[in-house]
């Protein structure tokens, strides 16, 4: 690739940098910001279905999440979600877990509660930490 397709790339991960280090800072709408930039920066030199993709398509959803656009997030972590190649267990629980947040958010409990659940079991390699949020998620959100 040329140097200016580089330069994009370094600028999209550093963007998604960003938006991680705000995000834990709990400043989400600025995350959110961060993460369609880098989003944005790393699609055009990546391609639409490149793996890369898959962490700022979580880290915008988890800032959508946060910042009460729920049903914003949800095609995009369905597009996350799509993306197999290169996701390791974790990734792939994060993921689901933060559709599970979507999906109780919009009414769909059941589906919720079982993407919760296929997140538990992606995590049972994981440090227990993941595993006891979603447990306690799961204890919180029961079908009624």
């Amino acid at each position: 690739g040329s140097s200016r397709e580089t330069l994009g790339l370094a600028e999209g991960y550093l963007q998604m940098n960003l938006g991680d280090t705000l995000a834990k800072q709990g400043r989400h709408a600025e995350a959110r910001a961060a993460f369609v930039i880098a989003l944005e920066r790393m699609e055009a030199n990546l391609g639409a279905a490149n793996p890369h993709l898959h962490s700022p398509l979580l880290g915008l959803s988890q800032a959508m999440i946060e910042t009460g656009a729920a049903a914003e997030a949800e095609p995009l972590l369905r597009r996350a979600l799509a993306i197999e190649e290169g996701i390791d267990d974790a990734t792939r629980g994060a993921t689901r877990f933060a559709m599970a947040q979507v999906q109780w958010t919009l009414g769909a409990h059941e589906e919720a509660r079982a993407l919760a659940s296929q997140a538990l079991a992606d995590y049972a390699d994981a440090r227990p930490h993941n595993r006891e949020t979603i447990t306690a998620w799961l204890e919180s959100h029961p079908l009624r």
